[in-house]
């Protein structure tokens, strides 16, 4: 085989990352863009432990697994979730915490080919930013028309 035509193993590992993040089914949460409503289905579905917290502009509902992964949920007052956090010792199931805003994703990181990080999404509404390692995957996604006023991007986490 010529040299240069075989991939490396950083491109088949990344690769290998982005079908897991495609393809894996292992952690729900509410939708990007859901209502309130969404984060008590997801709980009851995950069986998981829920936590509340409230700020001043949001409310952070906050779903732990016994698996040790960890959804949060924010919502603004209006009731719309407007981001979407993960950690998690395996790929969550981005299909169903991007929502309607997954095939946007998909086709992004799709666009990106074999680059050497995770897919993330920067466009005029949608973020998305997944990193990490097997037993160690982390995320954000929000919608940036969606955030209350005076929320920053750096407190979701």
């Amino acid at each position: 085989m010529l040299r240069g035509t075989m991939p490396s193993t950083l491109v088949r590992s990344t690769l290998a990352v982005v079908l897991a993040i495609l393809l894996a089914p292992a952690v729900a949460g509410a939708a990007l863009g859901d209502d309130l409503t969404s984060v008590e289905t997801d709980r009851a579905h995950l069986r998981g432990a829920l936590r509340v917290t409230t700020a001043a502009r949001y409310a952070t509902h906050e779903i732990t697994l016994e698996s040790g992964a960890v959804v949060r949920e924010y919502v603004a007052p209006s009731g719309t979730v407007f981001a979407v956090t993960w950690s998690s010792p395996f790929p969550p199931d981005l299909r169903q915490l991007l929502g309607v805003y997954f095939e946007r994703f998909a086709r992004a990181a799709a666009a990106r080919g074999t680059a050497r990080r995770p897919p993330s999404v920067h466009d005029d509404t949608l973020v998305v930013e997944f990193g990490g390692r097997p037993r160690a995957f982390i995320g954000t996604a929000y919608l940036t028309d969606q955030m209350p006023e005076g929320v920053a991007a750096g407190q979701l986490r």
